[in-house]
């Protein structure tokens, strides 16, 4: 193995971690009642809310700017500098790790909700996401497919949509001097902070992000900042805290902005601290494979378990709580990881080109 490679191990020990912290973001959404109002497992304990936000709202929140960070930075790496027709060819292999997986999981969604609609099972008014599919015009069908003006119709997809206009846009920034490439960065930087959005789609997280990235790998650094471990570790633990504290002031979007931005720079810290055990690395790498067939299949499983389970028993008291927000996302991993292993054995040509290859 290569020093390069062997430096950027710990990032494959993260990537299922990761997934599994975008299905706890989503766990702790409310869901609705079947007499049709909304339900959620918040308010129900206060020590049950304090673990449900860190959890979920706080911890889990550094998934999907850490995976648009790792995006950014493979794709520069790659691409700055490089000239046109390196940029080519890395775009056209995001066509199959990204653009083919995302239409075929879009797709599918699509024909399930129209199917589920057909019989009765989600509803069409006004109380649908999707609108009545079958009464959709095809230029409405594509936006709800792509997600131009909406959510994609595979809500958790507006992630891919971002990532692919990101890399679609690119193209100005790998001919960037350094400087620029720093600037640029910067004053979208400054942007997200201050909650300004410079674009809609992608979204300035997304941008930032990505751009942050991308200059992880120009400026050579891997991601990794020169502050010592504790004084990272240290503002990690005080920015949550006050995260936390601060959730429902004027202040809390920028102390989570500021808490994402430490934990985006500590996640090599954590990485490493896993990679280190061989046999736990090993086990997360090997699970590793099915991380985006569970990021694209969770989502409607969850919401599905998480309203059945709501609406079963009136929990109560911190175990019962806990238990019911932390029971439908572990169901929802299981079985994912069982019909990936299903899948794989039998249609693994489609298993592959679905998950970009990624098996």
């Amino acid at each position: 193995m290569n020093q390069a490679k062997a430096k950027l191990e710990w990032i494959e020990c993260l990537r299922y971690p990761l997934i599994v912290g975008v299905v706890l973001i989503h766990a702790y959404d409310p869901v609705k009642g079947y007499d049709g109002t909304l339900v959620s497992l918040q308010g129900r304990d206060p020590a049950a809310d304090v673990v449900m936000f860190f959890v979920s709202q706080i911890f889990a929140r550094l998934s999907v700017p850490a995976f648009f960070v790792f995006a950014g930075f493979f794709f520069f790496r790659s691409t700055f500098a490089s000239g046109l027709n390196r940029w080519v060819t890395e775009v056209a292999k995001r066509i199959r790790t990204l653009l083919i997986p995302f239409l075929i999981w879009s797709l599918l969604v699509l024909l399930v909700y129209y199917a589920a609609q057909r019989i009765g099972v989600v509803p069409v008014g006004e109380d649908s996401r999707v609108g009545n599919i079958a009464q959709l015009s095809l230029v409405e069908i594509i936006d709800l497919l792509l997600g131009v003006t909406r959510y994609p119709v595979a809500y958790q997809f507006w992630f891919l949509r971002d990532l692919i206009v990101c890399v679609a846009i690119s193209l100005p920034v790998i001919f960037a001097s350094r400087g620029a490439f720093i600037t640029v960065t910067a004053v979208l930087g400054l942007c997200w902070f201050s909650g300004y959005g410079v674009t809609l789609i992608p979204s300035s997280t997304a941008l930032f992000f990505f751009l942050l990235g991308g200059l992880s790998s120009v400026v050579r650094c891997n991601l990794e900042l020169p502050v010592p471990a504790p004084f990272l570790i240290v503002g990690l633990v005080i920015l949550a805290i006050c995260d936390f504290l601060a959730k429902d002031s004027e202040a809390g979007e920028y102390i989570h902005r500021a808490f994402l931005l430490c934990g985006v720079a500590s996640l090599s810290l954590v990485g490493k601290l896993i990679s280190r055990n061989e046999t736990i690395a090993g086990s997360i790498k090997a699970l590793g494979a099915t991380a985006f067939f569970l990021y694209a299949a969770h989502e409607p499983g969850l919401m599905a378990l998480k309203k059945f389970l709501v609406n079963l028993y009136p929990w109560e008291g911190t175990i019962q709580v806990l238990f019911a927000f932390f029971l439908p996302a572990l169901l929802v991993i299981v079985l994912c990881g069982a019909a990936y292993k299903f899948l794989a054995s039998v249609v693994p040509k489609f298993l592959s080109v679905s998950t970009g290859g990624r098996n």
